[in-house]
């Protein structure tokens, strides 16, 4: 469950023009993402699950 204070954190590469960004927030033994526009639907990770995320990110080169 998410918690009612939860503090969202968009990514970095977001505009400030208001457009659609990735925001997540950390709970728990948790990560919840969500599209900035459509705040009501995300995507749930284990805390297990988004540290594999992380690592396999980590391994992979980012496009040229």
């Amino acid at each position: 469950m998410i918690p009612s204070d939860a503090q969202w954190r968009r990514a970095l590469r977001c505009s400030s023009s208001g457009s659609s960004c990735v925001e997540l927030t950390l709970a728990k033994n948790s990560c919840y993402v969500r599209n900035s526009r459509n705040v009501c639907r995300m995507l749930h990770f284990s805390g297990a699950a988004w540290r594999v995320f992380l690592d396999l990110t980590k391994l992979t080169e980012p496009p040229r």
